[in-house]
């Protein structure tokens, strides 16, 4: 995986994390206080400004905001490096 691949997923669960924050009409502080993640972090995270938050802050973060793991990898499958991949027979 290249770096620009890297950062266009990051990007994609920056914007899907983002979205459903306000879907659920939280603030980032909010949504700080409910998953212990510290506001700065997670406005970081947001704004794709950390380069490589850890699995446990993006699975704190998806079951928090109810956002389907398997939805997102869905999404994911279809950008570089994966769209590669030969579909399955």
């Amino acid at each position: 995986m290249t770096n620009e691949e890297y950062n266009t997923v990051k990007k994609f669960l920056a914007k899907t994390i983002k979205q459903a924050r306000i879907k659920h009409h939280y603030t980032i502080r909010e949504l700080a206080e409910i998953t212990e993640i510290n506001y700065s972090y997670l406005s970081q995270i947001e704004n794709n400004h950390i380069d490589k938050p850890s699995l446990f802050i993006y699975l704190t973060l998806f079951e928090t905001l109810e956002i389907p793991i398997s939805d997102l990898f869905y999404d994911i499958e279809s950008m570089p490096p994966f769209n590669r991949y030969p579909p399955e027979s």
